[in-house]
């Protein structure tokens, strides 16, 4: 059965009216001692209570069609040649084809999410300005690397990438500096892990003069296959430095079949 978050969204704030309409009523049915009101407004809250429960347990449930996709994805890395699949990959023609994918979808809400992460804001104007690139895994909240419970989860995680053409085709060299940046963490932005960041510059030295940012996204864990990583992942990133604060990774959807096997055998 496909479930329509909306639908439950509006559902659940309906839920929440019901119960303090109902817990409003108690009070004045005990206060005023007017049992059938009283009677009433328990019957309300205990709706609206169980209601609430409901609708948060049906929302924070994966949709039928994702559970069918990531199922798809297992499955197809698994019946693909491990060596044929992360030897000599082509990863120029893997992020063309991402951005075509991306671009041929003309649906005006693509690739959002419900942001639910203190320090981010809604910003998706990124998304029809920005160009996509590949970026590296540097750090992320542990969750990130332990099995899926909810995929419209939003974890923070940081990434560098870069707006040179150089690394849509070497992108592996980006963890090179990943690793750099990482290992530097107690000297560099990474020290205050409760601090986000947006779009740091990093210094030329350590990218061989190319332009590199540094940046906190915030992953929904929907957009990535099987929702993991294991360390130093590679991803298709859209940002746009110059004008917005904002990155994200690009929705799974859009890449191609054997990007996506490369990324889960990395897993």
């Amino acid at each position: 059965m496909k479930i329509n978050k909306s639908v439950l969204r509006v559902a659940r704030i309906i839920s929440l009216a019901v119960l303090l309409a109902g817990l409003l009523g108690i009070y004045a049915g005990y206060t005023k001692e007017i049992d059938i009101l009283l009677i009433i407004s328990i019957a309300l809250a205990v709706l609206g209570a169980l209601a609430l429960i409901l609708t948060g347990v049906l929302l924070a449930l994966p949709d039928k069609e994702i559970k069918d996709r990531q199922r798809y994805l297992a499955l197809a890395a698994a019946d693909k040649d491990g060596d044929n699949a992360l030897q000599n990959f082509d990863y120029a023609a893997a992020l063309t084809q991402i951005r075509r994918n991306y671009a041929d979808d003309d649906a005006p809400k693509k690739n959002r999410f419900h942001i639910s992460l203190s320090g981010f804001s809604k910003d998706f104007s990124v998304l029809g300005s920005g160009k996509i690139r590949y970026g590296c895994l540097v750090e992320a909240n542990d969750k990130l690397f332990r099995p899926v419970r909810n995929e419209n989860e939003v974890v923070p995680a940081v990434f560098v990438y870069s707006t040179d053409w150089y690394f849509d085709e070497n992108p592996e060299e980006l963890r090179d500096i990943a690793n750099t940046v990482y290992n530097d963490r107690e000297h560099n932005f990474l020290k205050n892990e409760k601090k986000y960041f947006f779009n740091v510059r990093l210094p030329e030295e350590i990218c061989d003069g190319k332009s590199v940012y540094a940046t906190v996204v915030a992953v929904y864990r929907r957009h990535v296959p099987l929702g993991t990583f294991s360390g130093g992942d590679i991803v298709p990133l859209i940002a746009d430095p110059d004008r917005n604060d904002e990155a994200f990774i690009i929705d799974a959807k859009y890449w191609n079949e054997e990007f996506i096997v490369k990324f889960i055998k990395n897993l």
